[in-house]
């Protein structure tokens, strides 16, 4: 089962507290991560390096279907606060593999080393429950 909304905004805490703040990243930054995703996704080491925790996406990958051979579409994001960290969410959606749709949303913070996803894992990406992240619509 995936793990619950509250370890995704613990996680994003946890990683940022110590760090030094940082600008949200920009939408054509994201643009560039989930094409990267897209890229790695059937290579769990460069997927799980552009996560902000790469336990954590190790984790995510263990509960989720195969990768979709299609490429996702990336609809909107907004900055957004989650766990008291800014970070851009992001709606995306395309065709899993058994020919399903998925949409999801996902979290990119920054980090030191550049902007990260919370959960790079976008076919499967867990529920959010943040009221601003449940609210982005495109």
């Amino acid at each position: 089962m995936r793990r619950a909304a509250g370890a995704v905004a613990t996680a994003v805490v946890l990683l940022t507290a110590c760090a030094p703040a940082q600008e949200v990243p920009a939408e054509e930054e994201v643009a560039e991560l989930l094409d990267s995703a897209y890229v790695a996704r059937t290579e769990p080491e460069e997927l799980c390096d552009l996560a902000s925790s790469a336990e954590s996406c190790r984790a995510s990958l263990e509960d989720a279907p195969p990768a979709p051979e299609e490429v996702p579409t990336l609809h909107c994001s907004d900055v957004v606060e989650e766990a008291d960290v800014e970070a851009r969410a992001v709606r995306v959606s395309g065709v899993a593999r058994d020919g399903s749709d998925y949409d999801a949303t996902l979290l990119v913070i920054a980090t030191p080393e550049g902007a990260r996803f919370v959960d790079p894992v976008y076919w499967s990406a867990a529920d959010l429950s943040s009221e601003d992240v449940a609210d982005l619509s495109c």
